[in-house]
């Protein structure tokens, strides 16, 4: 919240007191004596000579920060107006005029006002019966207005003329005519004039047309003596009530006290004589435990003095049998020790000849894992894009930026990379995908798109607007880059985000995806437009892989309670914990190689996955039975059901990834990783690779 200099608090505050005043007089004029408007009205009151303030820096007494800093524009000001003491209100008498109504709920506010002034509405739950109430009255949720008579309007008037500070009025004017303004209300009338250059307020309410009023007729005088007269006696009876009252509950407190000092008493006494009690019950009990005691220990004493004697008999006959029985161990143990020594000679000459094998296997294994991680790694360093690649799609995505936003005269035009560039899976041929995010609309559809592509020289440029994803297709003369561009679609810059940050956990996450990739491309089982896996769902196939491993490679970026808070698009939230650093060692508990991996992966797709039956879902990083995943649409679950592949959107919970590959794909899908399985085991390195 912010702070006032005190040096101007008290100034303010009595300048706002004034300001309320003169706005419960207005809003008794528009809505009618006896009504009845809640906090909220109030607080809008006070939220609109905040923004008066801020809008009239000429202003004498400007007020938006003790506004703000009270919060009287909002759930303060039901504290501000019971601690208030009325100055205008409180001289006058009212004469109650009927029952208290509701008035309609005041006009929508303009433009500027906050969300405090737009809740403003009075609900006819919310209004008090108080038929019997005059005057003016705070209740638990809202005012009461006055209901007063045309000779109290006029009174109030003259009463604002002698006891408002002169300096005061010029600004009170321009404030309630603000508000009457702002609000679309008439209020209790008047002319309006310019108070100053560029302020306009009420004639009625300015300082010269208040020094007129000064001059009231005897009448008005004595009534105002005899409101002075009534309020002095009203206080000085509130005054005597409130001294009896306190000496009533000094003697009540002084009565309950002394009861309270006997009831103490009483209760330690009791206590005393119970812990007595409970004192002489545990003497009694410790001595019968004391003689309980004795004659056990004596029946102890007899006993062992009896068991000692069986013993030494006992003892005796055994030590006989025992020496007879160690002579045949002994001859039978001679004869087991020259069959053991015999046995051991014969079962070191297995083990070694085992353990040699087994070393042999194992350096086989070892040379053949290190023959694919060399592949692994020279695939790699090999396919994927350069440095100046990348620096080349960066350019054009910051030159797309600027003609764009010159083409179309937006600078709201933004192009965004997503796809491989972006997640930094990228190969050297590798097309860069955009998304240009038009906030203003100015970009009617990708066909005009394409067509202001045409215009600023890019080549070979295609609208493909009957996609599920309209995009344009176009080539950079520049440097000779294909190209993929969408309009408004921000789905797949979040997804490249997620597998980026995916990718920058592990080191083993490049190889393996490159290897991989290159095995699907080897088998024509990856092509996004033929009806087979594209390139993001095969990854997503790799990161639920490695996270549901016995020992995870990486982590769920997606657990509930863990994200961080994400945008909503269409109903799908994209939330996930980007802070790839601090879970840098979240595999470091799987020391698995990537060609140890790349064999497991190949192994599990190809031969235990049950494609028919599960569902591999990156947001709850498990693969499970597909009827064991919740989703939001029942009926799209019975479509995941029905698909022989179900590969699903890390965001968007019913959307299947692989939902148009045909079964006979499926088929070959599984074929490609088990032949990719099998050479791998037995080391047919050079023809996978090649």
């Amino acid at each position: 919240m912010m702070t006032i200099d005190p040096t101007h608090q008290q100034v303010t505050l009595q300048f706002l007191e004034f300001y309320y005043e003169l706005a419960i007089f207005e809003l008794t004029a528009t809505y009618g004596k006896g009504a009845f408007i809640t906090f909220e009205h109030v607080a809008a009151v006070f939220d609109i000579a905040a923004e008066t303030s801020e809008k009239f820096p000429d202003l004498l007494y400007p007020c938006a920060s003790a506004i703000r800093a009270y919060g009287l524009d909002g759930i303060h000001v039901r504290k501000f107006l019971q601690t208030l003491e009325p100055t205008l209100l409180s001289t006058l008498s009212f004469t109650p005029t009927g029952p208290y109504v509701a008035p309609p709920p005041p006009p929508s506010p303009t433009a500027t006002s906050t969300t405090t002034t737009a809740t403003a509405t009075t609900s006819v739950a919310n209004i008090k019966a108080a038929s019997d109430c005059c005057g003016y009255k705070i209740t638990e949720t809202g005012v009461c207005l006055p209901t007063w008579s045309a000779a109290d309007e006029r009174m109030f008037l003259v009463q604002y003329a002698e006891l408002v500070p002169y300096h005061y009025k010029d600004d009170l004017a321009v404030f309630i005519y603000e508000l009457l303004n702002s609000w679309s209300i008439r209020g209790s009338g008047g002319e309006v004039k310019m108070v100053r250059e560029g302020l306009q307020g009420l004639i009625k309410f300015t300082d010269m047309n208040m020094a007129k009023r000064v001059i009231f007729n005897q009448h008005d005088e004595e009534r105002r003596l005899r409101v002075e007269r009534q309020t002095k006696e009203k206080e000085k009876r509130l005054e005597q009530e409130r001294q009896k009252k306190e000496e009533e509950e000094r003697l009540e407190q002084e009565r309950q006290k002394k009861e309270e000092e006997e009831r103490l008493e009483q209760e330690r006494q009791r206590k005393k004589e119970e812990e007595e009690r409970l004192e002489q019950e545990r003497q009694r009990k410790e001595e019968e435990h004391l003689e309980q005691e004795r004659q056990k220990k004596e029946e102890e004493r007899l006993n062992q003095e009896r068991l000692k004697k069986e013993e030494e008999q006992e003892r005796l006959r055994e030590a006989e049998r025992v020496q007879k029985e160690k002579e045949e161990i002994n001859r039978v143990q001679k004869e087991k020790e020259l069959d053991h020594i015999r046995v051991e000679q014969e079962l070191d000459c297995i083990r070694k000849e085992k353990e040699l094998r087994a070393k042999e296997v194992q350096e086989k294994v070892l040379a053949r894992e290190q023959m694919i991680e060399d592949k692994m790694q020279e695939l790699l360093s090999t396919t994927r894009a350069t440095d100046a690649r990348k620096q080349q799609v960066q350019e054009l995505k910051e030159r797309l930026t600027a003609e764009l936003r010159s083409q179309f005269q937006k600078d709201d035009i933004e192009v965004l990379l997503f796809g491989s560039f972006a997640t930094g899976l990228c190969h050297q041929s590798s097309d860069a995908d955009f998304s240009v995010i038009d906030r203003s609309r100015s970009i009617s559809s990708i066909t005009a798109l394409a067509k202001a592509l045409r215009g600023l020289g890019y080549t070979n440029v295609e609208a493909i607007p009957g996609a599920r994803v309209p995009i344009a297709t176009f080539e950079d003369p520049v440097n000779r880059i294909q190209c993929d561009i969408s309009l408004n679609q921000r789905h797949g810059v979040y997804n490249s985000k997620l597998i980026d940050t995916y990718r920058r956990i592990d080191p083993r996450f490049m190889p393996l995806w490159f290897a991989i990739r290159h095995l699907a491309k080897k088998g024509y089982i990856i092509s996004g437009r033929q009806r087979l896996l594209t390139s993001y769902a095969l990854v997503m196939m790799m990161i639920v892989f490695l996270q549901a491993q016995a020992k995870s490679v990486l982590p769920n970026l997606q657990e509930p309670g863990k994200t961080k808070p994400g945008p909503s698009i269409d109903g799908s939230k994209y939330s996930f914990d980007d802070n790839w650093a601090k879970l840098a060692n979240a595999g470091s508990t799987n020391d698995s190689s990537s060609a140890a991996l790349l064999k497991e992966f190949c192994r599990f797709f190809g031969n235990k996955f049950e494609y028919k039956t599960h569902e591999i879902n990156p947001r709850l990083a498990k693969i499970k039975k597909t009827r064991d995943v919740t989703v939001a649409k029942p009926c799209d679950r019975n479509k995941l059901k029905e698909a022989p592949i179900c590969i699903m959107d890390p965001f968007i919970i019913d959307r299947n990834l692989a939902g148009n590959i045909p079964e006979y794909h499926v088929r070959k899908i599984k074929m490609i990783f088990r032949d990719a399985s099998l050479a791998l085991a037995n080391g047919d390195i050079n023809r996978l690779f090649s």
